[in-house]
C-alpha cells in the first residue's frame, strides 16, 4: 500500500468520525461546564467566607471575590447550555487565568498547574470555535 493511501478500513472510519464531528464542541462545552460549575458552586454556596479571606490577602476589594466566584458558576453554566458561549468562555478563561496566577503559578507542574492550564486551553478553544451546531447560540443567532 502506498504511503498516505487510505487502507481498507480508513473510509468507513473517516465517515463515522465525520458524523460525530458536530458533537465535538458539545463535549468540550460540557467538560468546561462541569469544571467551572462545580468549582463556582462550591465557592458561592459553601466557601465564600474563606474565598473572601484569600481575596483580601491578595489586596483586592471584597466585591472581587464575589465577582470571581459567580463568574465561574455563571460562565460555566452558560458554556454548558451553549448560550453566549464565546463571552462565557472568555469569562471562565479570565477567572482561571487569575486563579492560576494567584494560587498555582509558583508551584509549577507538580503543584497542580496542569488542570488550570487545561481549563484555560479549553475555554480558549471555545472562544475561538464557538458553541457548535448543538447549542442555543446556533439556534438563536444562527451561524456556522
Amino acid at each position: 500500500m502506498a504511503r498516505g493511501a487510505p487502507g481498507r478500513y480508513a473510509s468507513p472510519m473517516r465517515a463515522f468520525l465525520e458524523r460525530l464531528r458536530p458533537f465535538s464542541p458539545l463535549v468540550l462545552r460540557l467538560a468546561v461546564a462541569a469544571i467551572f460549575c462545580v468549582y463556582g458552586a462550591r465557592v458561592v454556596f459553601r466557601e465564600m467566607a474563606q474565598f473572601q479571606v484569600a481575596v483580601a490577602g491578595w489586596h483586592l476589594p471584597r466585591w472581587f471575590g464575589f465577582a470571581a466566584a459567580w463568574s465561574a458558576l455563571v460562565g460555566g453554566g452558560l458554556c454548558g447550555i451553549g448560550f453566549l458561549t464565546r463571552p462565557a468562555a472568555l469569562l471562565c478563561a479570565t477567572f482561571a487565568g487569575f486563579m492560576l496566577w494567584k494560587t498555582k503559578l509558583h508551584a509549577g507542574w507538580q503543584g497542580g498547574l496542569d488542570l488550570p492550564v487545561l481549563a484555560i486551553a479549553a475555554c480558549v478553544a471555545l472562544l475561538l470555535s464557538g458553541a457548535g451546531r448543538l447549542s442555543l447560540d446556533r439556534r438563536l443567532f444562527g451561524g456556522p
